[in-house]
């Protein structure tokens, strides 16, 4: 996927959004948002939905961090928050958890990372 639409779309939304472009290699997390991160590293991303919740997508640098603060297991890669909810990788699948909860049954929220990318895409608000 050719992800500068998402992020030209995370810029237009709001300038103060910060993503780098890079170019690196990364085989330390999987292999889903890979390519994503390989080319981007979203610095200072707060992506407000038509809803007005916010996602907020981390940098590749705070991503292992993340996964010591939620602890859910190394099945689960934590890799962005929507009004701090877990949205992470399992399986291949994007699920989310609500913050707090209990009962861990996560909600699948897109079948794979390029396909949540499009939901975000055609979610944010203008």
């Amino acid at each position: 996927m050719d992800y500068l639409k998402f992020v030209n779309a995370i810029i237009a939304q709001d300038n103060r959004n910060v993503i780098n472009k890079v170019q690196r290699q990364i085989t330390d997390i999987p292999k889903q948002i890979l390519g994503f991160f390989c080319q981007y590293d979203p610095i200072d991303v707060e992506i407000v939905m038509k809803d007005l919740s916010a996602v907020v997508l981390y940098p590749y640098s705070y991503l292992h961090q993340l996964q010591s603060e939620y602890n859910f297991g190394k099945e689960y890669f934590i890799f962005a928050t929507k009004n701090s909810d877990p949205i992470a990788l399992f399986n291949g699948k994007v699920v989310t958890l609500a913050h707090g909860s209990r009962n861990l049954v996560f909600e699948i929220i897109a079948d794979n990372f390029d396909e949540y990318i499009v939901r975000l895409i055609k979610n944010m608000k203008p």
